[in-house]
């Protein structure tokens, strides 16, 4: 599948991890080519066949001071959000969305009129992340340990608001 040159232009200028891996899209070699994947980390995987192989309608977001790409049914894990587990929330900074590759909305910064609804599955912790801060020769010893607090989210519907 060819992305037109419009998507492909679109998706480029998007900041963040998602503008970074579609570099690897600039030429289509990477289309013709698919042991270049490997080159890739696994986390980009799924966003990468996500946008080159299934086109759905998809948003980009941002909550959290990250952004992240969504599509309907869909499962992320963000910086924690207030609410209880199956709570609905509203996403409303949405940067980009994309009905297919013909047509995409990119916002300045924000899109008008596009919302993206999930629910909570879980509030957690993420893994531990364990701070060793050590001096030579002093006998100076410094361990400490973090835990990021998470949400994971479920998103239900990419909604469009008519004018």
């Amino acid at each position: 599948m060819k992305l037109s040159s419009r998507a492909r232009s679109v998706l480029m200028n998007v900041r963040g991890d998602l503008g970074r891996l579609l570099r690897y899209a600039r030429n289509d070699t990477v289309l013709s080519n698919p042991e270049r994947l490997q080159y890739t980390s696994l986390k980009f995987k799924p966003i990468y066949y996500t946008i080159l192989f299934t086109m759905k309608p998809f948003a980009v977001i941002q909550t959290g001071g990250k952004q992240y790409l969504v599509e309907e049914g869909s499962t992320i894990v963000v910086n924690k959000i207030e609410g209880k587990e199956k709570d609905p929330i509203t996403l409303d900074s949405v940067l980009l969305y994309s009905v297919d590759e013909n047509i995409t909305h990119v916002g300045t910064p924000m899109v008008p009129g596009v919302k993206v609804l999930a629910t909570i599955n879980t509030q957690g912790k993420g893994e531990k992340i364990r701070i060793a801060r050590f001096q030579a020769k002093s006998r100076h010893r410094r361990v400490q340990g973090h835990r990021e607090a998470l949400t994971e989210l479920s998103i239900q519907k990419i909604a469009v608001e008519k004018k």
